[in-house]
């Protein structure tokens, strides 16, 4: 016994077999396109989707690291008076804009531990070396 959707897919098939060769090559072209079309934008739409969790996750995890050690780094270099590391050739396949936001944001807390300290006296900069 055949399911409603069988038939539906024989008699559509059988009707394509029937007609003549020009119409059935624009009939599966156009099938062809749709249904690519269909897929296409499925996987974009599932890559897109995937690849923003990927991001947000590898980036997470890229600030997580990066700047620590920056501030560390930061501020060291302001207590001995040396040349701070230069982050951009130390990452030089990283994007330049997360870059720079990684090392904005290092400077930020490197300014807040240089002018706590010049204001109490105190950094708490030894909390940042431990980690």
């Amino acid at each position: 016994m055949s399911t409603l959707q069988e038939l539906c897919f024989s008699n559509i098939a059988k009707t394509i077999a029937n007609t003549p060769v020009m119409i059935q090559e624009e009939i599966i072209g156009t099938s062809t396109a749709i249904i690519t079309k269909e897929i296409t934008d499925n996987i974009t739409t599932k890559v897109t989707a995937e690849t923003r969790v990927h991001i947000k996750r590898n980036l997470s995890d890229f600030y997580a690291n990066i700047v620590p050690s920056m501030v560390i780094d930061i501020v060291s270099a302001t207590k001995t008076g040396r040349n701070r590391l230069n982050y951009r050739n130390l990452y030089p396949d990283m994007d330049q804009v997360i870059l720079e936001d990684a090392i904005s944001a290092a400077e930020l807390i490197a300014n807040v531990c240089v002018i706590q300290r010049m204001e109490t006296g105190e950094d708490n900069f030894e909390a940042w070396m431990d980690m």
